[in-house]
């Protein structure tokens, strides 16, 4: 886990939004994608549901949205 997939997830839970938030910290929607994730993957739990009109977070991305 690398400090900035952890600005770049708090940026997607403030926002809710991967354009918005790829903007904001200067990265492309795909790479946010992708190091949202790996992020994933690195902690063993899902942490967004995505949609093509949405992005909501999980119940373990809520919690892991207060501790970023």
């Amino acid at each position: 886990m690398r400090f900035e997939q952890l600005e770049q997830f708090l940026a997607l839970g403030n926002l809710r939004h991967f354009r918005q938030a790829a903007e904001q910290t200067n990265i492309s929607t795909s790479a946010l994608t992708r190091s949202i994730q790996t992020l994933e993957e690195e902690i063993g739990c899902e942490l967004v549901k995505r949609s093509t009109r949405s992005v909501k977070l999980t119940e373990q991305g809520e919690l892991f949205l207060v501790y970023c």
